[in-house]
């Protein structure tokens, strides 16, 4: 009787443990679903030009500061986050220090970009994998070549790293604005030319269009 009975408890728990197991395999299944359907980007965007030190952060309005941005930061769109801001928050994903991030940005100080219904060409993917485009670069240049089939883009690898580009351009003649500008838009360089007293662009302009360019 004895026996019996230990053997009646033994096949209870082992039904109870394979309960478990199914319960956590569903589970675990049904998340893995979800954060694949998350992680679709629905737009693109930028941080707006005249905008400096914008706060991507790890939740809407008060979660931990991951970095800050300034003025022609690019990003994607995963979702539109409503919140008791006055503005929108935006789930994105960007990269930093050439790992792609994701984080949480006001919409108060950017603009979106509509992304248009991209569908997969395989001779397009393997025409930028010819090319090595940064994976960066190869969201925007699908949306451009949904929009515009017959625009071929063509990579100039010039053997220079980033920080060597920008910094070319922080010298005197080059990159100039009026002295009137914006404190903001301006290095502490200053220089004459023509009469007309001009100021060096600051690092962080020069870079946002320089980003522009290269696109």
């Amino acid at each position: 009787m004895n026996v019996s009975y230990r053997e009646i408890i033994k096949k209870a728990v082992a039904i109870v443990l394979m309960a478990v197991i199914l319960v956590c395999m569903v589970t675990g299944f049904s998340y893995t679903f979800t954060a694949k359907a998350d992680d679709t980007i629905i737009a693109t965007g930028y941080v707006n030009y005249d905008v400096t030190s914008l706060r991507i952060r790890t939740a809407p309005v008060n979660g931990s500061v991951i970095t800050k941005v300034d003025g022609g930061f690019k990003f994607d769109i995963y979702e539109e986050v409503n919140t008791s801001a006055t503005y929108k928050w935006y789930s994105i994903g960007f990269y930093l220090n050439g790992e792609y991030t994701r984080g949480y940005i006001t919409s108060e100080y950017t603009t979106r970009e509509a992304k248009s219904d991209y569908t997969p060409d395989n001779n397009f993917e393997d025409y930028l994998e010819a090319q090595n485009f940064p994976a960066s670069y190869r969201e925007s240049l699908r949306q451009l070549h949904s929009a515009y089939p017959l625009w071929v883009f063509v990579a100039d690898h010039n053997g220079r790293d980033w920080d060597t580009m920008v910094n070319a351009q922080n010298v005197l003649g080059r990159s100039l604005i009026y002295s009137s500008a914006d404190a903001s838009w301006k290095s502490t360089l200053m220089a004459v030319m023509t009469g007309i007293q001009v100021s060096i662009q600051s690092l962080t302009v020069v870079a946002g269009f320089r980003h522009l360019r290269d696109l």
